[in-house]
């Protein structure tokens, strides 16, 4: 069986595919985006990933909807019929049983020629507030399978299968060690997956305090422009560890070493905060798409397991948020008790969608 996945959400595409490989007979190919930002010559982590998984990736370059009007948005517009003749030529080259969406604007061309070739569809819905393109998806795709029941009203009611927002099995299993622990507790820095300008700022700013106290893996990203990459490198010390993005087979000795988490607040962090019980200070994206970042901290919060830090707010009130988080951590991780039943949903996710698709 040929299936082809596509669309923005790169974290739970990874964990569908792992249980893809499970089966045999089941050849995958990847269509997304090869570089970080269309502005720039960086790969993208999603690129990097598919990639180590051996797996067969094609680059799809078209066009998105953007809030501004700008020469980007204007050259974006010229881009949306270069995506869907791009996608019917993938689609006829690969051939594929099934299309897999994780929804975004790379996935939207590429579901819609699908259909149109009548290839079956079936897409994923990651956040709380449904995306524009998988509203668009819905329509004509098999099946939406959806992380959040308040998501439910969004689609057509016959479609809905309530999956859960799947995670890699590597956030729960050691499998390589960046370095020797020390004798300190240890907080987790992550910005998403092409890691945060604002938050490295924040972070620049309070290291010197935090390092006083605590080991520090910092996930810094790797887009050029902003270089924080290269500044925040060279600040490479014996508590102080920066990279450009944790890896799949990296991601469960953070999570497991980690003591807090500080970070932005998407779908996938949200997720995977809950499968490992993890304390943590949650920076949502002020423009994140529909506000989904803010629907993921206010959730966590209100559970009593994270507190919410703004990142327009000064920096050192942020170190005193962690502070404060890190000095109660027992009392937040005891309150994802309640959220039992959210993890095991999540962690029965990846395996209930390989299903579906391959029984088509």
């Amino acid at each position: 069986m040929n299936i082809a996945i596509t669309g923005g959400h790169i974290t739970p595409a990874l964990a569908v595919i792992e249980e893809l490989q499970k089966i045999n007979g089941v050849t995958i190919t990847v269509i997304g985006r090869r570089k970080a930002l269309d502005s720039e010559n960086t790969e993208s982590f999603e690129f990097e990933q598919v990639m180590k998984k051996n797996l067969r990736f094609i680059n799809l370059k078209t066009g998105r909807v953007t809030r501004t009007v700008s020469l980007q948005s204007i050259y974006n517009l010229f881009l949306f019929p270069v995506g869907f003749v791009s996608s019917l030529f993938i689609l006829k080259k690969i051939r594929p049983h099934v299309v897999l969406s994780f929804g975004g604007y790379i996935a939207l061309p590429v579901s819609l020629i699908a259909y149109l070739l009548h290839i079956p569809v079936f897409t994923h819905e990651q956040t709380i507030r449904t995306g524009f393109a998988n509203k668009i998806i819905s329509r004509f795709c098999k099946k939406v399978f959806i992380s959040y029941e308040e998501s439910a009203d969004d689609f057509p009611r016959q479609k809905v299968l309530i999956s859960g927002n799947p995670v890699r099995s590597e956030i729960l299993m050691v499998k390589k060690k960046l370095f020797s622990t020390p004798a300190r507790p240890i907080i987790y820095i992550t910005g998403g997956s092409l890691g945060s300008h604002s938050v490295n700022v924040h972070i620049e700013v309070i290291l010197d305090a935090l390092l006083k106290q605590f080991m520090v893996i910092h996930q810094v990203g790797n887009v050029a422009q902003y270089g924080d990459w290269e500044r925040m490198s060279k600040r490479k010390s014996e508590y102080y560890f920066p990279v450009k993005h944790i890896m799949d087979d990296e991601i469960g000795w953070v999570y497991s070493v980690a003591d807090i988490v500080v970070g932005r607040c998407g779908a996938n962090t949200v997720t995977e905060l809950i499968v490992c019980n993890l304390p943590a200070v949650l920076i949502p994206l002020p423009w994140s798409s529909r506000g989904e970042q803010r629907e993921g901290a206010d959730f966590l919060q209100q559970s009593g397991v994270a507190q919410v830090f703004e990142q327009d707010r000064d920096s050192t009130e942020l170190l005193k948020t962690i502070q404060s988080v890190y000095e109660n951590r027992s009392k937040y991780k005891k309150m994802y008790e309640q959220l039992i039943p959210q993890r095991t949903r999540i962690l029965s996710a990846s395996k209930k969608i390989a299903d579906e698709i391959t029984a088509v």
